[in-house]
């Protein structure tokens, strides 16, 4: 029964619908583990192949568990998240997101903590380098004044990695 399984497949667990799509992330022998989007526990959930229980997920695309960070073996076969970090599920997540910010996006205390200063660095990056300014910087060859520009950007906003924003001035 496992060989109608493959490992990076989704699936659902119907008697468990509120656990919402789940990744297979191993297949050994007879046991399948499965983590679950919508589940608290870090550690994927083992099922016995023969058992029915799982089914293939109508789509094979989730964003969620595209991107799931790799999950590490512990003692006993347990598969779970490096570090057993405190995991949200989506709706955790947005439900303190709303009770920080009630009007969601267009939240007063969001717009000052998230989206005003990066609003204002596109406006900046617009009017230093947009609308072709940038390239034709890069194409004269004029690269101090296209960082001088960048940095007067970058400093803005807090997107930069630290290396990115070490190098960027270490271009001037």
């Amino acid at each position: 029964m496992a060989e109608k399984f493959a490992e990076g497949m989704l699936v659902e667990l119907p008697p468990k619908p509120e656990l919402g799509a789940g990744k297979i992330l191993k297949i050994t022998g007879n046991k399948i583990y499965v983590f679950f989007k919508n589940q608290e526990t870090p550690n994927a959930m083992r099922f016995l192949a023969d058992n029915n229980m799982l089914i293939q997920s109508s789509t094979q695309n989730d964003q969620i568990l595209n991107h799931l960070p790799p999950f590490v073996e512990e003692p006993g076969g347990i598969l779970t998240l490096p570090g057993k970090p405190k995991r949200w599920t989506l709706q955790q997540a947005l439900d303190a997101f709303h009770k920080k910010c009630p009007l969601g996006f267009n939240d007063p205390r969001f717009l000052e903590l998230e989206r005003n200063y990066k609003w204002q660095a596109h406006e900046k990056f617009e009017e230093t380098l947009g609308g072709g300014r940038g390239k034709k910087l890069l194409e004269e060859g004029n690269i101090a004044e296209l960082v001088q520009r960048g940095l007067a950007v970058t400093s803005k906003v807090n997107l930069l990695s630290p290396y990115e924003n070490m190098a960027l001035h270490d271009a001037r």
